[in-house]
């Protein structure tokens, strides 16, 4: 080792505190004054269990496709037109749903950890499709819907958030409060869970979605 060498040695930040008793709500009708020690962020996913339950996404191949010779070529595929127009495809290791169909139009679907890996489990099958020597290419390519589903810390006060919001809530028929925000469906249970549909994009997820489930935890309440 030379004169006047030092190593260096990697300094690794203290990751915040996220949980959300640590964090300090400073007005009901707002839910974005949240403070999470010098940061100021909505939610974080891996403390709230939000879990996106499925994305959908569609692109166009730039080229028609022969759907019965394709299916021949594929395994896990099956192909019946008298039932459906399209193939239905299933990589083992991709994952999903993949429905191709004649005119060149692709879609893709299944459970995701986030939205960008529906779109990444989209090009992996047109990977697929382009080392079988099919020159195809994605255009096009557009989230359809995505929908999620997440748990409160506790029980919801149903009652309380059909009075301040306009939703609908009928006990008799149906045991859930259902409202949009924005063309995103909330539906809330009384046992805390929440069913979101209609996601359109991935900004909708850190601009709507996320302040309303912040806001939703101000109607929680401890079972008794």
């Amino acid at each position: 080792m030379t004169a006047g060498y030092q190593k260096k040695t990697s300094r690794t930040t203290p990751r915040p505190i996220r949980s959300l008793t640590d964090q300090r709500i400073k007005s009901r009708d707002s839910c974005y004054n949240i403070y999470v020690g010098p940061i100021v962020r909505p939610v974080i996913i891996e403390d709230y269990t939000m879990k996106i339950t499925n994305v959908v996404y569609s692109a166009h191949l730039c080229r028609s496709i022969d759907l019965r010779g394709l299916c021949q070529r594929l395994c896990n595929a099956r192909y019946d037109p008298n039932t459906f127009p399209g193939l239905i495809w299933q990589h083992r290791n991709i994952g999903g749903n993949c429905l191709v169909f004649p005119n060149g139009v692709i879609n893709c679907n299944g459970s995701a950890s986030n939205a960008d890996e529906g779109y990444q489990r989209l090009r992996r099958y047109a990977r697929q499709l382009q080392k079988m020597g099919l020159p195809v290419q994605l255009r096009k390519v557009k989230m359809v819907t995505a929908s999620a589903s997440h748990s409160l810390s506790d029980v919801l006060d149903i009652k309380m958030l059909a009075k301040e919001r306009r939703g609908v809530y009928e006990p008799e028929l149906f045991p859930a409060l259902n409202f949009k925000i924005y063309g995103v469906n909330f539906c809330c249970f009384h046992t805390g869970k929440v069913v979101i549909t209609g996601i359109k994009c991935s900004r909708q997820i850190d601009n709507v979605v996320f302040p309303t489930l912040i806001e939703l935890e101000l109607y929680t309440r401890k079972k008794r």
